[in-house]
């Protein structure tokens, strides 16, 4: 339980990886934590999210409460689509988050105030901690 997503697995090259080694019909989805008390808080999920929309051509991301979903296809893929597939949800127990995940369901297109990361220059621990920091004051 370290507060540091390790550099290494949120970067370019490292996205890329999995991106080779999902099938065409592939999805990736991680979590990345966003306080939202902290005015840093787009700190690390947009250098995250910008990453991975560099390598995936289609990136939609949910904001929840100190978390944000970010989800990836390896195909191009719409938005109607990913809430067609949250939609076949059977799972009785999972049909509020289901909503609420259609709700807050975004595309995410890059943003330029934010970098990309890659192997030689992912400031990802600095960007927690200003995060955390600006949260606790």
């Amino acid at each position: 339980g370290d507060i540091y997503a390790p550099f290494y697995l949120i970067t370019e090259e490292f996205f890329l990886e999995i991106k080779e080694h999902l099938t065409e019909e592939g999805v990736l989805i991680i979590n990345a934590i966003s306080l939202e008390e902290s005015k840093s808080k787009d700190n690390v999920v947009k250098p995250i999210s910008n990453t991975i929309k560099s390598v995936f051509p289609s990136t939609f991301s949910i904001k929840i409460p100190y978390n944000t979903i970010i989800i990836a296809t390896k195909k191009q893929t719409t938005k109607e689509e990913i809430i067609k597939k949250l939609e076949e949800n059977n799972i009785e127990k999972l049909d509020n988050i289901v909503k609420v995940a259609i709700i807050r369901l975004d595309e995410v297109e890059i943003d330029k105030e934010y970098p990309i990361l890659k192997d030689d220059k992912a400031p990802i621990e600095k960007l927690t901690y200003k995060m955390y920091k600006d949260a606790s004051h």
